[in-house]
């Protein structure tokens, strides 16, 4: 399911509005997700398996452009680029 921008934009400014208002409520809550995530081996092997993959990608990638930054500039978005972490 993708979210337009609407959506997005809305679900953005709820978020934010419920944070300043309960702000202790909101930090309280944010704590025990991230203490959940931190400790749970099935999403810690999935960033692994990520971050794995991204850095594949990003090899195979340079070795197609020998390396050279203007053709990956040429052919990728720079969006693309940087979720990939090209700097440039």
């Amino acid at each position: 399911m993708k979210l337009t921008k609407e959506e997005k934009r809305l679900f953005m400014e709820t978020h934010n509005k419920w944070l300043k208002e309960s702000s202790w409520l909101g930090k309280l809550f944010a704590k025990g997700v991230s203490s959940k995530i931190k400790n749970d081996k099935d999403v810690q092997r999935a960033v692994d398996d990520t971050d794995r993959v991204m850095k594949q990608t990003r090899d195979k990638i340079e070795k197609y452009a020998d390396g050279d930054e203007e053709e990956i500039k040429k052919n990728l978005s720079p969006a693309v680029r940087k979720a990939l972490g090209f700097d440039y």
